[in-house]
């Protein structure tokens, strides 16, 4: 089984190419990426050598139709599964038309009231929907709430903390602040997956990752794991999204990273990558 994977660069994009070749083989892998804005092939160039044969890379605008279809052309894929912003969905719509591709995973977000976003994840969706009731096409949309993890730029909510406490450059945060649902992007993946291979065609699913949490939450975790020190007990607010989830009780799918683990398995990793987030900070 092939996969054609577009915005294959960016931060869930990434760890979706690595998690595939990782854990699913012989299975082979095809990566689309204009590589801005967002996306960042040296999130790939690091991949086990092993992943190298069934791995290759395009820098490729989604928007050009011809060199689209060029790549469609060069195998016969399973799925494609769009990572990439919305600008070209019409164009990859039709391409995995013409060239048979069997199905079709939008990625999406949820909003902090566990509802879709009203701007461009509406009319993405949309789109799919109706390709999906005039063509037949075997669309999937997969919603999801914020992601954290490996390989996430580190302006973004997680890394910044986690930053932070690496460098104590700013005191926690405040206990008072909003909480927010949050998934492990590796949990995604899995989730991802599962809606690809299982799901209803035409069907909308939402992966959850089964808790929230404020900024102050996130700090008490990594801030401890960063010092050699045990995390606190802390009680975590459950996720709004998990209660009648047909991605649990249809597919069987359910998050396996708990907020203390999650969280320290990925300090840890920014801890030990310096390298790659360093060249990334703004400049004095």
């Amino acid at each position: 089984m092939r996969l054609l994977v577009t915005g294959g660069g960016g931060f869930v994009g990434s760890n979706f190419v690595r998690f595939v070749l990782e854990h699913y083989q012989p299975e082979f892998v095809t990566t689309v990426d204009v590589t801005a804005p967002g996306g960042n092939l040296e999130n790939l160039r690091d991949l086990p050598h092993r992943s190298a044969e069934r791995h290759e890379v395009f820098a490729a605008d989604i928007t050009d139709r011809d060199a689209l279809r060029a790549i469609f052309r060069r195998h016969r894929y399973f799925a494609v599964l769009n990572f990439a912003a919305g600008a070209g969905i019409t164009t990859l719509l039709e391409t995995a038309r013409e060239t048979n591709v069997k199905r079709f995973v939008q990625p999406l977000a949820v909003d902090e009231a566990g509802l879709p976003p009203a701007a461009g994840g509406a009319d993405l969706a949309g789109r799919l929907e109706a390709a999906h009731a005039e063509f037949g096409q075997e669309t999937l949309i997969l919603r999801s709430p914020s992601n954290y993890g490996p390989y996430q730029p580190p302006a973004q909510p997680v890394p910044r903390l986690i930053l932070n406490a690496l460098r104590r450059t700013t005191p926690p945060p405040p206990a008072n602040g909003p909480a927010r649902e949050w998934i492990h992007v590796d949990d995604h993946c899995r989730a991802l997956i599962a809606a690809m291979l299982e799901g209803r065609p035409g069907a909308t699913y939402v992966a959850d990752g089964g808790f929230a949490l404020t900024d102050a939450d996130i700090a008490a975790i990594v801030r401890p794991a960063l010092s050699g020190q045990p995390a606190p007990a802390l009680s975590f607010q459950p996720s709004r999204l998990a209660s009648n989830n047909p991605l649990r009780e249809s597919l069987g799918w359910k998050p396996i990273h708990d907020p203390a683990s999650g969280l320290v398995e990925t300090a840890l990793w920014y801890r030990d990558h310096a390298a790659w987030w360093t060249p990334q900070l703004p400049t004095p």
